[in-house]
C-alpha cells in the first residue's frame, strides 16, 4: 500500500537519493499492551495465566499468528484454528487500545523527510491493523509505501519482504536502511545487502548471527545514524 499524500509533501526536498525502511510494532509503535489484552483474554478462557507484558514482548516480531501459537505454548496449552480467528478478530476491532507513539516519532520522521529520506514501512503486522494505527496515530502521509506481512509470500527475515517494499514504492535503485528492533529485522537487511539499525528502544534484540550496521538508543538519534551510514548528496529544495 502507498502512503504519502500530496499535502504531506510541500515541505519536503523532492530529489531524494535514499531510503529509511521502518519496522512498525517496537519501533514506530509500542503495541504491546493492546495484543497482549486480546491474547490474555483468549488465554483466560482456556483457563491458563496470563502473559505479562515481558513476556508479550519477547514473542513479537514474526506476525500475530505466531505470537499467538507462541503464547499458548508458553502456557502449555492448544490454540484451535477457530480460537485463532476470534484472537484476530478481537485484537482487530480495535488495533489502537493500548498503542502509542515512542517519543519524538512525529518530529524525527519530519525531519528526516526534509532531509530528502524516502520513508517506507515493512511489517509482519497484517494489513489492517498496521493501516489503522498507522492512520489512528497520524503518522500515514509520512510514508511512500507500506508492506505487511499478509500482502507478500514471505515475511522478514526472508529478504523478499524488504525487496517487495523496496519495489512497490519504485526504490529499487536507491541506497536502503533497515530500522527495526528485532533480530528478523536485522536478518532481511543483511540478507539484502542492506545497512541495518538496531532500535535498542523496542522490544527485541540482536543475534550474533546478524549484526546490526547501528544501534539507536532513541527514536530522536535516527537522523545522525542515518546521515553517517548514507551521507546526503547535494540537492535543491522544490
Amino acid at each position: 500500500m502507498t502512503g504519502r499524500s500530496t499535502d504531506a509533501n510541500k515541505a519536503f526536498t523532492l530529489d531524494t537519493d535514499r531510503v529509511a525502511v521502518f519496522d512498525l510494532d517496537g519501533t514506530l509503535v509500542d503495541s504491546v499492551d493492546g495484543i497482549a489484552v486480546a491474547i490474555n483474554r483468549l488465554l483466560r478462557a482456556k483457563k491458563a495465566l496470563p502473559l505479562q507484558r515481558e513476556e508479550a514482548s519477547a514473542l513479537l516480531g514474526h506476525g500475530l499468528d505466531a505470537f499467538a501459537k507462541a503464547a499458548c505454548e508458553s502456557r502449555g496449552v492448544t490454540l484451535t484454528d477457530d480460537e485463532l480467528w476470534r484472537f484476530h478478530h478481537d485484537y482487530l476491532s480495535n488495533p489502537l487500545i493500548g498503542t502509542k507513539l515512542y517519543p519524538r516519532v512525529p518530529a524525527t520522521l519530519s525531519l528526516l523527510a526534509q532531509k530528502g529520506w524516502r520513508l517506507a514501512v515493512c511489517t509482519n503486522k497484517s494489513e489492517a491493523p498496521a493501516i489503522a494505527i498507522l492512520n489512528g496515530l497520524a503518522i500515514f502521509d509520512y510514508f511512500d509505501v507500506i508492506c505487511c506481512g499478509d500482502t507478500v509470500e514471505q515475511q522478514k527475515p526472508h529478504p523478499g519482504h524488504l525487496s517487495e517494499t523496496l519495489q512497490r514504492g519504485g526504490f529499487r535503485h536507491l541506497p536502503a536502511v533497515m530500522i527495526g528492533d528485532h533480530a528478523v529485522d536485522v536478518a532481511a537487511a543483511s540478507a539484502s545487502g542492506m545497512a541495518s539499525v538496531f532500535a535498542g528502544w523496542g522490544y527485541g534484540h540482536t543475534e550474533p548471527a546478524f549484526r546490526p550496521s547501528a544501534v539507536a538508543s532513541s527514536f530522536e538519534d535516527l537522523p545522525g545514524i542515518l546521515e553517517s551510514l548514507i551521507p546526503a548528496r547535494s540537492r535543491s529544495l522544490a
